[in-house]
């Protein structure tokens, strides 16, 4: 069994939390925030987020958040279903939906489904990083005598 690293154990536990929230709130967007944080060159982004969150604006607060953090990932799809929002997250977004990878996150509130999408994107980050550190088969290139180059990646 594989043992789950802090960040992901941090990130599972922050959604469940996000999950569990009825209500927005400075503290919980800051708590993601701090959680999907990266070191971005430049402190005009994050201000803009800081004082959207000081207005109370939670849906632009969330939707900034996940351009400024997640920039691998775009907002596909927001749809408003029995009661519960749900937003979807795309990594590869000109790919018709049954190619490409994507998160869903549903909640009752707005800003909630588009934080937990943030964060479910971010755990498929982590993800990522893991296994492509521990591959099973190394990456060797190949170099015939006529100069052409062969992959020997295992696409099993």
């Amino acid at each position: 069994m594989m043992m789950q690293s802090y960040g992901e154990r941090r990130l599972d536990e922050l959604e469940a939390e996000l999950g569990r929230a009825q209500i927005v709130s400075a503290r919980l967007i800051s708590k993601v925030a701090d959680a999907c944080g990266r070191t971005v060159p430049g402190v005009s982004a994050r201000g803009r987020i800081d004082r959207l969150i000081a207005v109370e604006a939670w849906t632009e607060a969330a939707l900034a958040l996940t351009e400024l953090e997640s920039p691998r990932w775009k907002l596909r799809r927001l749809i408003l279903e029995d009661g519960s929002w749900i937003c979807l997250l795309s990594s590869q977004w000109k790919l018709p939906d049954w190619l490409d990878d994507q998160v869903e996150f549903r909640h009752e509130s707005l800003p909630l489904a588009i934080l937990g999408a943030l964060v479910a994107a971010r755990r498929c980050g982590e993800t990522a990083a893991a296994t492509a550190t521990a591959r099973s088969v190394p990456r060797c290139p190949i170099e015939l005598k006529d100069g052409t180059i062969l992959s020997c990646d295992n696409f099993a």
